[in-house]
């Protein structure tokens, strides 16, 4: 008598297994389960997207542009309802009295509560982390407020007693800021909103007369 292999006797038993009704209806249920899940899953998302949609809450949005420095006005800003998939986290939910744009705000932009300081006067255009630093300007340049700048320091010769050259106090050119902001310009200058750790440089290099200012472009949307 030939002798039978386990794979034969695995064969064997799956062509059995397989033809028996139970083993079938079981896994058609268990098909049935599965899908039934993901319906509900669906239709669970489905519901979580329609209530994100149905109801609102008040947001502050400029019907006006509103300059850098500009007051937020009952004239340039109003409040709107929005559903809240579409009003981002810091968005302000009323207009602060006497409060002031950081920066341009667009006519239907929502008004976020980083674009708005209480506080008065330039200090109010500086950003956290930032030092306002005034640099003499080009004749002939006049750049305007919001413009984005990079300061780049002209080489020094150091000059010792006597006038001879000492190479300690040498200076290398070098940029002393990648991104720097205008935001007051005056008839001879500017001042900068520069990143805290690269105020102290560029002070001194404007004090020289060596900080060159560079206009950036705007970046893409």
């Amino acid at each position: 008598m030939r002798s039978v292999s386990w794979p034969d006797h695995l064969a064997a038993l799956r062509r059995r297994l397989a033809a028996h009704p139970l083993v079938r209806w079981i896994g058609v249920l268990a098909l049935a389960a599965t899908a039934a899940t993901s319906v509900a899953d669906r239709q669970q998302a489905a519901t979580d997207a329609r209530a994100a949609w149905a109801t609102s809450r008040p947001v502050l949005v400029a019907v006006a542009d509103i300059p850098a420095g500009g007051e937020l006005t009952a004239a340039s800003t109003e409040l709107r309802s929005l559903p809240p998939a579409a009003v981002p986290p810091s968005a302000l939910a009323e207009r602060p009295v006497g409060g002031v744009a950081t920066r341009a705000i667009v006519a239907g932009e929502v008004v976020l509560a980083g674009a708005v300081s209480l506080t008065r006067g330039p200090t109010a255009l500086l950003p956290p982390g930032s030092t306002g630093v005034a640099v003499p300007l080009p004749i002939g340049w006049r750049p305007n407020p919001g413009d984005e700048v990079s300061v780049y320091g002209l080489g020094e010769v150091g000059v010792g007693i006597g006038g001879d050259t000492d190479e300690a106090g040498a200076r290398a050119a070098g940029m002393l800021t990648e991104r720097a902001t205008i935001v007051v310009v005056g008839d001879d200058g500017v001042l900068m909103a520069v990143p805290d750790l690269d105020a102290g440089p560029v002070a001194e290099a404007a004090a020289r007369g060596s900080a060159v200012l560079l206009l950036r472009r705007p970046a893409a949307g």
